[in-house]
C-alpha cells in the first residue's frame, strides 16, 4: 500500500494491536524481551507519511476493488474460467482477484505478452511448503492442490481503469478462443 515494502493493519481489538506491534518488532513487548518469533518490520517515515494519507482513502479503495471485482466476474462469466465468490455476511476486499482456469499457464503467457502483470500465489500449497511439510507428513489436500496448480490472479489495485480491465478481459477472451488443442 505504501512506496514498495510497506503496509498497515487495522484492527479496534487491542489483544491483535498488542500482538501486531510485537511482531512487527522482533516478537517483543518491551526492549529486549522476545516472547514470540517475529520480524524487523517497522518501516521509514516515508512509508509511514505515504500510507497516513491513504488511510483516509480506505473505505475509497475498498468500494473500487469491488467495482473491479463485479466488473471482472460480469466480463468473464462466460468464459470457462472459475471466479471468485463471496461468503454471506463477509465484506471481501479483493487484495487479490484470483481466478481458476485449466490453462492458467497459457493466459498468463498470452497476458504477459500483452505487457499485463499476472501473478501465481501459492503455486506450492503451504501445506507442502519447506517451514510446514515436516508437521504433515503424508497430508494430501487435493482442493488445495487443484487451486494451486490453476490459480491466476489478474490486476486489481484501485486506480485500475476500466478500459484496462476491458483490455484484460479481452486478452483471456481471444487467447481461450484461439487456443489451440493439446494432445
Amino acid at each position: 500500500g505504501a512506496l514498495g515494502d510497506a503496509g498497515l493493519v487495522i484492527t479496534k481489538d487491542e489483544s491483535t494491536a498488542r500482538k501486531v506491534r510485537s511482531l512487527r518488532n522482533h516478537g517483543t513487548d518491551s526492549e529486549n524481551l522476545h516472547s514470540i518469533p517475529g520480524y524487523n518490520s517497522r518501516m521509514d517515515e516515508i512509508h509511514a507519511a505515504v500510507l497516513r494519507v491513504k488511510l483516509g482513502k480506505v473505505r475509497q479503495y475498498i468500494v473500487r476493488r469491488r467495482g473491479i471485482a463485479r466488473l471482472y466476474c460480469q466480463l468473464l462469466a462466460d468464459l470457462p474460467v472459475e471466479l471468485p465468490h463471496e461468503v454471506p455476511g463477509a465484506i471481501h476486499v479483493f487484495n487479490q482477484f484470483t481466478i481458476l482456469t485449466e490453462d492458467r499457464d497459457y493466459l498468463a503467457a498470452e497476458l504477459q505478452a500483452s505487457n499485463i502483470a499476472t501473478a501465481v500465489y501459492y503455486p506450492l500449497p503451504l501445506y507442502r511448503q519447506p517451514l510446514l511439510s515436516s508437521n504433515y507428513p503424508g497430508l494430501y489436500l487435493p482442493v488445495a492442490e487443484r487451486v494451486a496448480k490453476h490459480c491466476l490472479s489478474l490486476p486489481v489495485y484501485p486506480e485500475l481503469e476500466d478500459e484496462y480491465i476491458l483490455k484484460i478481459v479481452n486478452v483471456i477472451e481471444n487467447a481461450l478462443k484461439n487456443k489451440k488443442p493439446s494432445c
